[in-house]
């Protein structure tokens, strides 16, 4: 008789938040539509694919219905935040979207950056960051 090796794994995830990052000012400070993006990226999250999720407007425009103005605005604004990086940025040209981080998870090889605690209310963002727009684009 073989020996039991504990639960199988039944298929439910889940999505945590931790109550520091919930009660911390840039947290407080999001949209009601950033932080459905942020749930949106934790969905795509399975633990080991941090710094590896891809996630584009359009996407983001077929799973909630918002345009895709608003949501590039969103993920720029989650972004300044500090609750994701972009790894790669996208181009419709060449058909790549863009490949996001999450800052207050781990990735394979580094320690959580959690960009998210600097954040700055009186600027409404992140200090130190570079713009978005001066992010080396070339692959």
């Amino acid at each position: 008789m073989s020996k039991r090796r504990g639960k199988a794994y039944d298929g439910e995830r889940f999505m945590a938040i931790s109550f520091p990052m919930f009660e911390h000012s840039s947290f407080k400070t999001l949209s009601d539509k950033a932080r459905s993006i942020l749930l949106l990226m934790l969905y795509r999250y399975n633990g080991s694919n941090n710094g590896e999720i891809h996630l584009t407007s359009r996407e983001i425009q077929k799973w909630y219905g918002y345009g895709k103005g608003t949501a590039h605005q969103k993920l720029i604004e989650l972004y300044e935040h500090g609750f994701i990086f972009p790894v790669k940025i996208g181009c419709f040209t060449t058909r790549l979207g863009t490949i996001w981080r999450l800052t207050f998870k781990k990735t394979d090889k580094d320690i959580p950056t959690n960009d998210w605690k600097r954040f700055d209310k009186n600027k409404n963002k992140v200090p130190d960051f570079e713009p978005y727009e001066t992010i080396d684009r070339t692959f």
